[in-house]
């Protein structure tokens, strides 16, 4: 009696568990794709940064050609502060789209983990499922157990009953 009245408890707690892991994975599997997506537009607009500092970069760079061939032909104008200024300016727009190539490079990287992440939950999930489907049976054949024994114990008592009645 004890024991049947412990694995029915446990039963009831494993299921109860694997509905509360199911919620729990599910909230977090939500989450999951919301990072996934926010990573992915995090990633597009990176590189959309970065293509469009390549073409300023590339542009500042022509810019810059012309002007020194300007400077190269006109010995009366001196341009080399403003081309110094420039070339600064070129390769300070280089290195953010290096930076910016940084940045979309780590945030494929979340994306992906976050990917792996919502898979795991999924795994998780289905793990929670299936567990919450074997404590039902167990608990609906236990309670079906305490039934048969009830019955039993008063079959039991009635001939116990019935033969002490007799006895007096």
């Amino acid at each position: 009696e004890l024991t049947t009245g412990q694995l029915k408890r446990f039963a009831a707690d494993v299921e109860d568990a694997g509905v509360v892991l199911q919620s729990s994975s599910e909230s977090v599997r939500v989450s999951s794709e919301h990072v996934a997506d926010s990573v992915a537009t995090i990633s597009a607009d990176a590189h959309d940064q970065k293509e469009r500092l390549e073409t300023v970069a590339t542009e500042l760079d022509e810019v810059v050609e012309r002007l020194i061939d300007y400077d190269a032909t006109h010995d009366e104008i001196d341009l080399d502060d403003q081309l110094d200024q420039f070339e600064e300016i070129a390769n300070t727009v280089s290195e953010v789209a290096s930076i910016s190539q940084k940045t979309l490079a780590e945030s494929e990287l979340v994306a992906g983990a976050a990917e792996e992440q919502a898979a795991e939950i999924n795994e998780v999930s289905q793990r929670a499922e299936e567990l919450t489907q074997y404590a039902r049976p167990l608990r609906s054949v236990l309670d079906e157990f305490d039934i048969e024994a009830d019955e039993a114990l008063r079959e039991s008592e009635d001939l116990r009953l019935t033969d002490d009645s007799r006895d007096e």
